[in-house]
């Protein structure tokens, strides 16, 4: 039974869509710290560590209390292959198990960490090597004007301040 379990957060310097995602301010601290914060509240894990090519983000992760490794540009890149850089982090990351937790989801409550450990350490004497999480999707998805995941026909919207009229 693996005893040995570590957050890794990986992190990049660079975002094409939000620039320093990862260490700007958001809710009076940063997504980093953030994260960092709520793992070191998580029953079960050995470490947290940050992974990242920001000289940066590794020293704000260490101010916050978390081991760091410094990741090779090549694995910070839009080229890189998601296995190649799962086995990189695999390769430079010293524990049993890696829980990968992400930065960008700054709402997850320890107590979900630790049920998806527990369901994880439940799995023992099974064919799975892993656990994620999902969440389910309760929206009505529309495209090229088509309902996606409903019936229109069965399932009437309700919109907020619409007044239904006879044909509703």
């Amino acid at each position: 039974m693996p005893t040995d379990i570590v957050a890794l957060l990986g992190v990049r310097a660079g975002s094409k869509r939000v620039s320093n995602k990862n260490g700007r301010e958001f809710a009076n601290s940063n997504l980093l710290t953030i994260k960092i914060e709520t793992l070191k509240q998580v029953r079960g894990l050995s470490g947290i560590i940050v992974n990242s090519e920001s000289p940066e983000l590794l020293a704000l992760a260490r101010k916050s209390g978390a081991e760091t490794i410094l990741r090779d540009p090549q694995f910070a890149t839009d080229h890189v292959l998601t296995s190649d850089y799962y086995q990189h982090i695999a390769e430079n990351c010293l524990c049993n198990v890696i829980l990968s937790a992400t930065v960008t989801t700054p709402f997850v409550e320890p107590e979900s960490y630790e049920s998806g450990i527990e369901t994880f350490l439940s799995l023992s004497d099974s064919d799975y090597d892993s656990v994620t999480s999902c969440f389910p999707l309760k929206e009505f998805l529309y495209k090229d004007g088509k309902a996606l995941n409903y019936d229109p026909a069965k399932q009437k919207l309700r919109f907020l301040n619409h007044q239904p009229t006879e044909n509703d």
